[in-house]
């Protein structure tokens, strides 16, 4: 019998032992063994990269690359969670990724499909005024009437894209009436 990483060359007689020889490059054999050739080694799938290279003992194990799991016969691209979800459990080569829905008083922070959850600023904690309140998809922005009057070039910047979303007088009646 031939010990792994070997394979059978001749049976062994009553006048010799039995004769294995090594496998050659890119051959395998992982048990004791009675077999006259070596196996081929595997080759890994599409997206899938090589995790253990093949020797003469061991086949080739191959993974899933990154941002992929393996899926019952391929691997697949992991799922991207949507809008008002955040990534639970990222992702392996192994397991998906599993995401869930945003609670009350939570955003999704991050990118797209790999957001986590964030607790929603707390303005008023902070000595500030709402200016838009929280959504799952994105953070209370809060300002001062200072920043407001003075022109704070960080929160300016935030407060002058809101005409899209707030008529001026409405943020500027919040200063006003504080």
């Amino acid at each position: 019998m031939c010990e792994q990483g070997y394979h059978l060359v001749q049976h062994c007689s009553a006048t010799h032992p039995t004769k294995c020889a090594l496998c050659n490059h890119g051959l395998y054999t992982e048990f004791w063994n009675f077999v006259a050739n070596c196996l081929i080694c595997d080759t890994c799938a599409d997206n899938q990269v090589i995790s253990h290279q093949c020797s003469p003992s061991q086949n080739t194990k191959c993974v899933c690359k990154e941002g992929y799991f393996w899926n019952r016969y391929f691997c697949q691209r992991h799922k991207m969670c949507g809008s008002g979800y955040g990534v639970k459990t990222k992702g392996t080569p192994y397991e998906d990724t599993e995401c869930e829905l945003c609670q009350r008083g939570f955003y999704a922070a991050g990118k797209p499909g790999h957001a986590t959850l964030q607790q929603y600023t707390d303005c008023k904690t902070n000595g500030l005024i709402t200016v838009l309140k929280g959504k799952t998809w994105h953070d209370a922005i809060c300002a001062s009437c200072d920043n407001v009057h003075k022109g704070d070039p960080k929160k300016s910047y935030i407060l002058n894209r809101l005409h899209y979303i707030l008529p001026k007088y409405v943020y500027v009646c919040l200063c006003v009436s504080s």
